[in-house]
């Protein structure tokens, strides 16, 4: 395991973050590495929003985004001590769900039952 990988769990353990959010953050951290063919030390803001971009061009879910967002941002906040890169993100938002409608018909049906 990298070295930068290593002293990641360590800080996550440190931070007291249950240990399928470690995994989770471990997890995600490496795929940047990797989508980047970076260390992340190496890594810089520019590389990060490439990231960000390839993200979010998966359509994944706001909860889903958010969690890779905190783990870059734990990263390079807490382990590597250089904020400035992530500085950038923001939160995605849930997307607002229009709730289901019943019609009088099923209105009545319901009561009814």
């Amino acid at each position: 395991m990298a070295e930068w990988l290593v002293t990641m769990r360590h800080d996550l353990e440190l931070a007291g973050l249950a240990a399928r959010t470690v995994s989770i953050y471990l997890r995600s951290v490496a795929d940047f590495a990797s989508y980047n063919g970076l260390r992340p030390n190496e890594a810089g803001q520019k590389d990060a929003r490439a990231w960000v971009r390839h993200l979010t061009a998966r359509n994944l879910s706001a909860p889903r985004l958010r969690q890779h967002f905190a783990a870059i941002k734990f990263l390079y906040t807490r382990t590597l001590g250089r904020p400035d890169v992530t500085a950038f993100l923001g939160w995605p938002r849930d997307k607002v769900r229009v709730p289901r409608v019943l019609a009088p018909s099923e209105v009545r049906r319901l009561l009814q039952a």
